[in-house]
């Protein structure tokens, strides 16, 4: 027990994987530790403890479902990627996006529907287009486009999509509704949108309350790991933006990086 000093002590603790992945999020916070401009409106150590929190309970379903080494590795980095887009769009758009995010949160709306009116796009396909560029597997690029897609349709798709983004979903629910204070006695009950791809994944309550009981250490960990010292998960001291290029000015569809972010065939 008691804060990871050193990679010895990391490796321990997490072991050889657990720390390969992390490198991954150590690349992508301090990527994006950068742009948390002025502009930004996106609680990015908020978003980040989430994105820990989804990527833990993931993996951790996905070997209690009893997935192979690999899968639960990409459950691992699904889970921590799926809502890279909502970052994507708070750099593309720090003018525009704010008045959609109190949209959001005031009137009740979900996000990604107010951003589809507003912008024609939401952080899914924003995921979706940065997964891409990033070659990220299938797998993986998948869980985020079909984030938000109802369980219903979900389990006609099948294999590893099915799975990693059932697992996505259920963990992205689980995390929402412990963050929310509503994780203990009977999880699922709380989220009973997600219920019907817990069963698929042979998940019952019981063995989520014994992975939610494992969820903060776990996050704590890996806090510890990708900032060492700091008690936060990601920076929010103004800084230069990484280069995103165009005039603010411009209208979205007449902006080149917007561009990159719509739907391609």
């Amino acid at each position: 027990s008691g804060r990871i000093q050193n990679l010895s002590q990391a490796v321990t603790r997490l072991g050889i994987r657990g720390v390969c992945d992390v490198a991954l999020a150590i690349t992508l916070v301090e990527h994006h530790r950068k742009a948390s401009g002025a502009g930004a409106r996106v609680d990015r150590p908020g978003l980040w403890r989430h994105a820990l929190a989804c990527a833990v309970l993931a993996k951790d379903m996905a070997a209690a479902s009893g997935a192979d080494a690999k899968r639960i590795e990409t459950a691992f980095l699904a889970g921590l990627l799926h809502e890279i887009g909502k970052i994507a769009l708070d750099d593309v758009l720090s003018e525009e996006y704010p008045p959609v995010l109190a949209r959001a949160a005031q009137g009740g709306i979900p996000l990604h529907v107010a951003e589809q009116e507003t912008f024609g796009i939401d952080h899914a396909e924003a995921s979706r287009k940065l997964l891409t560029r990033w070659q990220m597997p299938a797998p993986i690029v998948e869980a985020a486009t079909l984030q938000h897609m109802p369980a219903k349709d979900l389990l006609k798709k099948s294999g590893e999509i099915l799975s990693v983004t059932a697992l996505v979903q259920v963990a992205d629910a689980l995390a929402k509704s412990s963050l929310n204070g509503n994780g203990g006695g009977l999880p699922l009950a709380g989220v009973p949108e997600v219920m019907p791809l817990a069963e698929r994944l042979g998940l019952d309550a019981g063995k989520i309350s014994s992975i939610l009981g494992g969820l903060d250490k776990q996050v704590q960990d890996l806090t510890q790991v990708i900032l060492l010292h700091d008690e936060k998960v990601v920076s929010t001291a103004p800084a230069a933006r990484p280069a995103v290029k165009g005039a603010k000015t411009l209208p979205l569809k007449e902006r080149p990086e917007a561009g990159n972010l719509r739907r391609t065939s």
